[in-house]
């Protein structure tokens, strides 16, 4: 019975997960192309939907533990999917928060999307999908890659939002609220944002990556980045020589 309802509980988190990618997803197209439909959809109908998800998800986890009293890895498996059920809601808060950017930015002036911003929208989706996977498959190699991956999406967001900011400072001089140049001004600004929450995204798809470690290694790998990219880097090595000896 405990197998039955963690493999249920699972499947249901894997649900909420793909309606979360969805929205990341669409939150990007939206984005890059001021889709005011699908950023509406996004931050109207699919967020609640998540938070609805999400709270079923974790009484249900309650209920399973305290029902069954688990030990061992499935202990382990309901802790993790606790801590994943909390960061798909917020990833898809980042998502409606981009949405809802998008939703202003179409009614403005347009603003070209700079490529780094949408190169941060690649990596930021590709951490959470790679998280993902690791979670379904329990990789561990895979987790400990997009726990690694995060400081190059914390770089890659210094440089966009530098690059945001430099071209606030040679927007007009602001003459009163409303204008032309206070809008491109705001507008400038929220991509910055769409930049913050991208890089949230990341933050939130590393803990679901550390959250795989915790089922897989049975401790929790909190903070360790360099270790693990140390550790990465002799895997790769070991690799390399197996298919040289080959």
């Amino acid at each position: 019975m405990l197998f039955k309802r963690l493999e249920a509980l699972t499947e249901r988190l894997m649900e909420m997960a793909d309606l979360t990618r969805s929205m990341l997803e669409g939150s990007l197209k939206a984005l890059e192309t001021l889709d005011v439909d699908l950023a509406t959809r996004i931050a109207d109908v699919d967020e609640p939907l998540v938070n609805q998800m999400e709270t079923w998800n974790l009484e249900e986890a309650i209920h399973v533990i305290t029902l069954f009293q688990p030990m061992g890895k499935n202990v382990r498996q309901l802790v993790a999917i606790i801590l994943i059920n909390r960061d798909l809601e917020r990833i898809a808060d980042h998502a409606q928060n981009i949405a809802t950017h998008t939703r202003f930015l179409a009614e403005q002036p347009r603003i070209e999307m700079p490529d780094k911003l949408r190169a941060m929208g690649e990596a930021a989706l590709k951490m959470f999908c790679d998280s993902l996977k690791s979670f379904t498959e329990e990789s561990e190699e895979l987790a400990k890659r997009v726990i690694v991956g995060d400081d190059e999406l914390d770089e890659l967001t210094r440089e966009t939002v530098r690059e945001i900011l430099g071209k606030m400072s040679h927007t007009p001089g602001v003459e009163e609220e409303g204008s032309a140049e206070c809008e491109l001004t705001e507008g400038y600004w929220r991509l910055a944002l769409c930049a913050r929450n991208l890089e949230r995204v990341g933050d939130h798809a590393t803990n679901i990556a550390e959250s795989v470690l915790f089922v897989v290694e049975s401790h929790l790998h909190l903070h360790h980045e360099h270790e693990i990219a140390k550790e990465l880097a002799r895997m790769r090595e070991k690799k390399r020589r197996l298919r040289g000896d080959g």
